[in-house]
């Protein structure tokens, strides 16, 4: 009546099918919500997924040509049914609760005891699909933030310009006119009133000075965070003392892991690449402080920033048995990283 029915086997058979060759956001995950849907005769069925301290219902069956829109607390996966669905069923991975699968069975045939062993067996295969879906979605969130940043930093620019220097510009010209018309009748006072434009001119020079020094101080780039911070304090109206010994001598060891696969866009080269790679660094290699990745056509680059006291041999070893454990999931012919 609410569609195809398979054999369990079947079901979870397609469901790693499905998964192992699904590598867009955009595609797997209604895949989830329709293999789970279909094996166990739904009416609906839903997959959510742990965004900060709540879940969003990112994907529904039978597709609806609109925006999916849920949200729900955290708390709301372990209470009961989310909302619109029957059973809810929490996805994890290495005991982190990523999500949830939802179905809503028709009035007249509620879930069935083998049903729910189903679902939970589903729900369990889907913990890693979730887990590479978050990084997906957690990448796309920074980058929003950086063109953010960027944004307000040029906006804030422009207004500095348009307050500061432009208008000291527009003013020295004004003044510049002026003094040609009084010269005609006035020199002394027309020297007087050039002596004053020098003034105005290298007021004007100095605040673009300090524009483009409040960009990237060249004392940053020269002497370092502690001359940069001194040199700013020492323009404050109030006396400022400043102890530069605070700051440690900064020795944070990098590992750059490159990939390489030709004929795939920007776009398949992070779904392919970028996010198993740092996954399966992340989770498998010790003492990483922080993993910063560029991906561009044919090539996808992951910088793997370390705690200073790490072993770096060991470190290196464990990013050869991550990047070698992944393999089999990438395109065909992928040499090792470099």
């Amino acid at each position: 009546m609410y569609g195809k029915r398979a054999t369990p086997y079947e079901v979870l058979s397609e469901f790693s099918d499905r998964v192992a060759t699904s590598y867009s956001t955009e595609e797997v995950l209604p895949r989830m919500a329709q293999i789970l849907g279909e094996g166990l005769g739904a009416k609906e069925s839903g997959v959510w997924l742990r965004v900060g301290s709540e879940v969003r219902l990112l994907a529904t069956w039978p597709h609806v040509d609109r925006e999916v829109a849920g949200v729900a607390p955290i708390s709301a996966v372990e209470a009961g049914p989310l909302p619109g669905s029957d059973r809810t069923f929490p996805v994890r991975h290495q005991g982190e609760l990523l999500g949830a699968l939802t179905v809503a069975m028709p009035p007249t045939e509620p879930i069935a005891p083998f049903q729910e062993k189903l679902a939970g067996d589903l729900a369990s295969q889907a913990g890693l699909v979730l887990r590479n879906v978050r990084l997906i979605e957690e990448v796309r969130a920074s980058r929003q933030r950086l063109v953010a940043a960027q944004d307000e930093e040029r906006r804030r620019i422009e207004r500095s310009l348009h307050d500061g220097a432009q208008q000291q510009l527009v003013a020295l010209a004004v003044k510049l006119g002026l003094a040609r018309t009084v010269n005609q009748h006035d020199h002394e006072r027309a020297n007087q009133m050039l002596d004053v434009l020098q003034s105005d001119a290298q007021g004007a020079l100095e605040n673009l000075r300090d524009l483009a020094r409040g960009i990237y101080p060249p004392l940053l780039a020269d002497q370092g965070l502690p001359a940069a911070l001194a040199a700013q304090a020492r323009k404050a109206s109030l006396p400022v003392e400043m102890e530069t010994d605070v700051f440690p001598e900064i020795n944070i060891p990098v590992v750059t892991v490159i990939w390489q696969y030709t004929g795939l866009d920007t776009t398949e080269m992070e779904q392919r690449f970028t996010t198993y790679s740092q996954y399966a660094i992340s989770t498998n290699v010790n003492g990483i402080k922080d993993i910063e990745a560029e991906t561009v056509n044919g090539i996808s680059v992951q910088k793997i920033y370390f705690q200073p006291d790490v072993n770096l041999d060991l470190a290196i070893a464990q990013i050869v048995a991550a990047t070698n454990s992944i393999r089999a999931l990438l395109p065909t012919g992928t040499q090792p990283p470099i």
